[in-house]
């Protein structure tokens, strides 16, 4: 999977995608997350980024696409 094919699509998303990924950085990700919205905002699309983000063994903003855990 190209991990160019998993950008996230929705610009309001940046700020929260921008919060997080600060938190992560700083070793002060949240133990938990809600992520609350309504259908078609792409509340999906960007917990499956997060989620790729997580478990990409690159550690970048970006899932690689290449390592283990993104092909799976």
């Amino acid at each position: 999977m190209n991990a160019e094919k998993k950008e996230n699509p929705y610009a309001w998303q940046k700020p929260l995608w921008d919060t997080l990924y600060q938190a992560l950085e700083a070793q002060k990700f949240p133990h938990a997350l809600m992520l609350h919205a309504q259908p078609g905002l792409g509340v999906e699309a960007f917990a499956n980024r997060l989620a790729l983000c997580l478990l990409c063994e690159s550690k970048a903003s970006k899932p690689c696409g290449t390592c283990t855990p993104c092909l799976m």
